[in-house]
């Protein structure tokens, strides 16, 4: 089986991978190079910058089929102390792009699997992080308004980890020193995932969380 793993450079992104690389062919897409040596393919894309055609162009004899969208990020701070920009990136990188490729994909009866990476918490709460917040609550929005879309015949889910020992997660943030949280680790959220998207079960529901 072929599996794209957008956003595999780092973090999760990279722990999926792997851990899919395992059994599965794997093109991962990242916007700077990784040093993984599991790549069967790899593939030098900025979400925020090129054009989904581009990456749909460039990826077209992969023929994957599943889609990994695990790419995310965003300014940590009062919303106002940031510039506009770097709250649009968050928006491009977390919302804008994947919603337009899942729209691409649609339109060219893409015949695999799509599978969006949220988050747990941003998607609920998260004050210090509203771009980031609010892009992945627009994301899982779309998820679900497209499984309830009677028209709409891709298969689409969205997985939302909890707190997770990345690069993402601050190294000031209060939950770092704060006992009653639980920051999990990369790699035991990948195998989760990994188990959850190779189930046979045909009525798997659309979306997971980490912890469940």
């Amino acid at each position: 089986m072929n599996i794209l793993v957008l956003g595999a450079s780092q973090g999760l992104g990279l722990a999926l991978a792997e851990q899919l690389s395992q059994d599965h062919e794997i093109c991962g897409v990242a916007r700077s190079k990784s040093e993984a040596s599991f790549f069967n393919h790899e593939l030098i894309f900025d979400f925020t910058k090129a054009k989904v055609s581009e990456l749909l162009e460039q990826i077209q004899d992969f023929k994957p089929d599943i889609i990994v969208y695990s790419a995310g990020g965003g300014p940590y701070g009062r919303y106002s102390d940031k510039e506009f920009k770097d709250h649009l990136w968050a928006y491009k990188l977390n919302f804008l792009f994947p919603a337009e490729l899942i729209h691409s994909l649609g339109v060219q009866k893409y015949q695999g699997s799509i599978y969006c990476v949220g988050s747990q918490i941003a998607e609920d709460f998260d004050p210090l992080g509203p771009s980031y917040s609010a892009s992945k609550a627009a994301l899982k929005k779309l998820v679900y308004n497209l499984n309830d879309d009677i028209f709409w015949k891709q298969k689409l889910f969205m997985y939302s980890p909890g707190y997770m020992n990345t690069d993402l997660l601050p190294k000031n943030s209060q939950v770092r020193i704060d006992p009653k949280v639980s920051i999990a680790c990369p790699v035991d959220v990948a195998k989760d995932f990994k188990q959850w998207v190779l189930s046979s079960d045909t009525q798997k529901p659309y979306f997971r969380n980490y912890p469940s």
